[in-house]
């Protein structure tokens, strides 16, 4: 308990650093929590702790599919929203981070963690991140891991359903836990718009 207290001490801390819309949910899942921006559809931040023992699978995301989050209001962003969009719903939280426990890797496939990502950045650069976090958890015992999709352009993309908004890139931030001690800290930027896709800009 004191854990979870010290975790959401530290988000609370985050979030007074980081520009957020006013649309914003706070929801507390089982292996993490989320701060969701309804008006972007999208996961703003991510926080959650990963020790090494969750890293020993347990179980297989075999059968687990995306799921629309009933804590989030209408219009609900459904997997369907990212059909034939050129867009991988990426998961803000990976599933692999989850091995050890079935029900927290299942809330990582809720919509409420999930984000466009080009196929290519989710499957390669992002996954070459998400391998780097895990051996950082197994090299020091125990880390906390903070996810922020950053938008910097103007003229923001969406999803043909009109509101999933793009992020530009993501923010990966690693602490030791419960130190706190930063050890990773680094953005990746993913094609904005990939080949074929069916995207919308803002006005």
């Amino acid at each position: 308990m004191a854990t979870f207290a010290r975790m959401i001490l530290t988000l609370t801390l985050l979030l007074n650093s980081v520009q957020l819309f006013p649309d914003t949910l706070t929801l507390h899942k089982v292996g993490f929590v989320v701060r969701y921006d309804t008006r972007l559809g999208v996961p703003v931040i991510t926080d959650y702790v990963l020790p090494r023992s969750m890293l020993r699978r347990v179980t297989s995301r075999k059968g687990i599919d995306f799921y629309p989050d009933m804590a989030l209001p209408t219009p609900q962003v459904k997997p369907s929203c990212y059909t034939r969009s050129g867009y991988d719903r990426g998961h803000n939280v990976p599933a692999a981070d989850k091995a050890g426990n079935r029900i927290q890797m299942i809330e990582t496939f809720s919509m409420a963690n999930v984000s466009p990502q080009t196929p290519k950045f989710n499957r390669r650069e992002w996954k070459r991140v998400e391998n780097l976090v895990r051996s950082l958890a197994r090299r020091y015992g125990s880390i906390r891991v903070i996810t922020i999709p950053e938008f910097v352009y103007p003229d923001t993309l969406w999803l043909p359903c009109r509101h999933v908004a793009v992020p530009d890139g993501y923010r990966k931030i690693v602490y030791c836990w419960p130190t706190n001690r930063l050890i990773l800290d680094t953005i990746l930027w993913q094609r904005r718009k990939p080949q074929g896709a069916s995207v919308t800009t803002t006005p």
